[in-house]
């Protein structure tokens, strides 16, 4: 399963409180064109899907379709702000 970094538990929660939303709100994170080939989608959302696998650290929640869920299941997700934005890096676990 993904793991999140206190950087990015910290970061995320920060983005989704700032969206003034609740606390079943989170990141989805998703396979951009069925496969990693093509990258991750990363969007707000409001509440999970049924099928999401629900990843939680310190308050924040990243909501993974199935497919992300597979292909992120031995990474650890990291996060730093920069400019003004978060920038999020998936890194092997090890």
């Amino acid at each position: 399963m993904l793991t999140l970094t206190d950087n990015a538990a910290t970061l995320i929660s920060g983005f989704v409180r700032s969206q003034g939303r609740n606390t079943r709100s989170g990141i989805r994170i998703r396979m951009a064109g069925g496969d990693h080939a093509h990258g991750l989608n990363v969007e707000y959302a409001a509440a999970p899907s049924p099928a999401d696998e629900i990843v939680e650290r310190n308050g924040a929640r990243v909501f993974l379709d199935s497919s992300a869920a597979l292909y992120l299941a031995s990474k650890e997700l990291d996060a730093t702000f920069r400019n003004g934005m978060v920038d999020l890096t998936v890194h092997d676990r090890g």
